[in-house]
């Protein structure tokens, strides 16, 4: 059924694609070919928006047709009891989908060159569904988000399979895909080149996150080519836990990071049963790395409910070319524990291993 949208891309299309949303109580929503010029909207349970070959949904630089929604509860307000909510959201869904072969692109250079100062509640998502079950996203390309570029929060069932992520090199803030406070999550084929993390596993800020309490767990990060980016953390905002993850069968080309753990004091929680194995570095600058000391100078406090704790993690079967093979630095106060490394082999000039312990086998440097 055609609901009017003009495809041009010179005209909001809001009417059009509400008018279907509307109508569409289950089902699919089809969007061909076109470029359709969008204010942020909301999915639906038991939908399926569908991007055919040529589709692109370009979001608003109208910063005002942006809505102001509450805080994220896990994370402190630093935008006076709001922040900028997402351009594609939904909250308290099940089985929603985006599908197909189009391009979802947040026209982010606005936002990127209008930072300083003039945005009172800063930059927003390009995708986030909320305390959602059974979210997927699968075959389209993800491009210049204002800010992170996926962000499932608190959902469920997450699916992300064969996405294109891009966003310029340097562009502020532009991760591809963060799942916040997750569990049973698939990213799988993924490639990614941005200015920030290709991936970042998260579960909420210092005592906002301890306080929210909701781990991301049960998480699989499988094949994929990631190319100039920070590459796949977990981190820094881990306040909530995050367990059982594994990275497998990945390509990292030009990036500063392969794999990264990072926290800071002040955050607390737990970082452990991490594998990644099977990676394959190619020009990057570091390799891997556990970073707990990430963006703070602060003092060797004593051990409390904000020191954090990373534990039993896993390298095995990683190879390749680095300008550093990577680190690992501990606190004072709460060292990494049980750290396995077996066959990485990284053609670098030095690793650094600082309050790290565990054992290793057929390792160089």
């Amino acid at each position: 059924m055609d609901m009017g949208a003009s495809g041009e891309g010179n005209r909001l299309d809001d009417e059009a694609f509400q008018l279907a949303f509307d109508k569409c109580s289950g089902g699919q929503i089809y969007v061909p070919s076109g470029v359709y010029l969008l204010s942020p909207f909301n999915l639906t349970s038991n939908t399926e928006l569908y991007l055919d070959y040529g589709a692109t949904l370009l979001a608003t630089t109208n910063f005002s047709a942006w809505p102001i929604v509450e805080p994220l509860p896990s994370y402190p307000d630093t935008y006076n009891g709001g922040r900028c909510g997402p351009f594609i959201g939904g909250t308290d869904i099940v089985n929603a989908s985006i599908r197909g072969h189009g391009t979802i692109d947040g026209q982010g250079a606005a936002w990127w060159q209008a930072e300083s100062g003039s945005l009172p509640y800063g930059r927003g998502r390009l995708i986030e569904p909320m305390f959602c079950r059974n979210f997927t996203l699968l075959g389209v390309t993800v491009a210049n988000p204002p800010f992170w570029g996926v962000h499932p929060y608190a959902c469920d069932g997450v699916l992300i399979d064969n996405v294109i992520f891009k966003a310029p090199v340097g562009s502020p803030n532009t991760d591809g895909i963060d799942p916040d406070s997750c569990s049973n999550v698939v990213i799988r084929n993924l490639t990614a080149s941005c200015g920030d993390d290709a991936i970042a596993i998260k579960s909420g800020r210092d005592q906002y996150g301890r306080e929210f309490n909701m781990p991301s767990y049960n998480i699989l990060i499988e094949g994929g080519s990631i190319g100039s980016s920070r590459g796949i953390d977990i981190g820094s905002e881990m306040s909530g836990d995050v367990y059982n993850v594994r990275v497998k069968d990945v390509s990292f080309t030009r990036s500063e990071f392969a794999v990264r753990i990072k926290s800071a004091r002040g955050r607390g929680g737990r970082v452990h049963n991490i594998t990644f194995e099977n990676l394959s570095l190619d020009h990057n600058v570091h390799g891997i790395a556990i970073n707990m000391n990430y963006g703070s100078n602060d003092p060797s406090p004593p051990l409390d409910e904000a020191t954090p704790h990373v534990y039993d993690i896993t390298y095995r079967n990683i190879t390749g070319t680095a300008l550093n093979a990577g680190f690992f630095e501990g606190l004072t106060e709460s060292a990494c524990h049980n750290i396995v490394l077996e066959n990485v082999n990284i053609s670098a000039r030095r690793f650094e291993c600082y309050r790290a312990y565990g054992h290793a086998v057929n390792v160089s440097p």
